[in-house]
């Protein structure tokens, strides 16, 4: 307890507590203020819940797996097989980010007596996210990267993607996305890689 003077000001702290289940929420609490023993005012207080905040991440490690699909001249010779992509993914601001994707992708042979093949490649995307829901994002992405053929020359390429993600928790998302790779130099192969996969963020 203390007492004021004239024209004096005093920082105090008000803490309301209450038994569990006391008050519902959206019910007012009213707390009186006396003066000298006589009501002076007061103030009310409306219980309610508050929102929990979107958790905000810095980086997300990624593991998809999915199918890989020959496109244009690449499918004459090859059928689909599988795809395997890890990336790691570096938030700065705005829901961009830029993101260093692992991928390989095997392709069966498309002919009797055939063998098959396979591209590895590492690329480095600029990523934008929008937030659908508080549960659901959509992303595009694109850059380059360079393609390593089972066997040949290294060659350099570019990919883009897009697709969808969904908060399975506060860490975890489940995904499922499309990238389309196209490999310049003399290989001039297409490919689209269909995946699904989970991304953990921190």
């Amino acid at each position: 307890e203390f007492s004021l003077g004239p024209k004096e000001v005093k920082l105090a702290r008000l803490e309301l507590s209450h038994p569990e289940g006391q008050y519902e929420l959206g019910s007012n609490i009213d707390v009186s203020l006396k003066l000298n023993g006589q009501l002076a005012g007061g103030i009310t207080f409306r219980p309610v819940k508050a929102p929990v905040p979107t958790r905000k991440y810095k980086a997300s490690l990624s593991f998809h797996t999915g199918c890989a699909i020959p496109l244009g001249d690449f499918s004459d010779d090859y059928d689909h097989g599988l795809s395997l992509i890890t990336d790691l993914d570096f938030r700065f601001r705005g829901g961009f980010s830029w993101v260093i994707l692992f991928g390989y992708n095997s392709f069966k042979a498309g002919v009797p007596l055939g063998t098959g093949t396979h591209w590895w490649n590492i690329s480095g995307n600029l990523k934008k996210e929008f937030t659908v829901s508080p549960k659901i994002n959509l992303y595009l992405n694109a850059g380059p990267g360079i393609y390593i053929p089972a066997t040949g020359t290294v060659e350099a390429g570019l990919n883009v993607g897009l697709g969808w993600n969904y908060s399975l928790a506060a860490d975890w998302r489940l995904e499922f996305g499309h990238d389309y790779h196209h490999i310049f130099g003399d290989s001039k192969v297409q490919f689209l890689v269909t995946h699904v996969g989970f991304v953990y963020t921190y």
